[in-house]
């Protein structure tokens, strides 16, 4: 909520920002949002909810921001799960790209070790 298009296109469907995202301080880095503990209303809050019913005031933006004095480009984004919980299709994604990535790391190495063994 209360976010503005210009950071909200930093973000991807799960809320997380893009590798390659330029940043200032105050951007989201993953956005989020909690609902409200139960409160006393006021009568005018309770006539209001009794009007508009429960809307996006019951939730309390607690998203994760670029601390003040930091900017920069996201060079790398890592999702954790926990066991047993189904990861989200983004989740999988950055994963899928992490074992990409070490395999060609794997493969470049284990290159240049015969190379050098063959060399000699």
């Amino acid at each position: 909520p209360n976010l503005s298009e210009q950071q909200l296109a930093r973000l991807d469907e799960s809320g997380i920002v893009y590798v390659g995202a330029e940043v200032n301080p105050g951007d989201v880095l993953v956005g989020k949002v909690t609902p409200k503990g139960e409160t006393t209303l006021t009568p005018e809050e309770k006539l209001l909810r009794a009007i508009f019913g429960e809307k996006a005031s019951d939730v309390k933006d607690t998203s994760l921001r670029v601390d003040q004095g930091t900017s920069g480009t996201v060079i790398d984004v890592q999702v954790f799960t926990r066991e047993g919980i189904q990861r989200d299709k983004r989740a999988q994604q950055i994963i899928d790209d992490e074992l990409k990535r070490f395999r060609l790391d794997l493969n470049d190495q284990l290159r240049i070790v015969e190379a050098d063994a063959f060399d000699r």
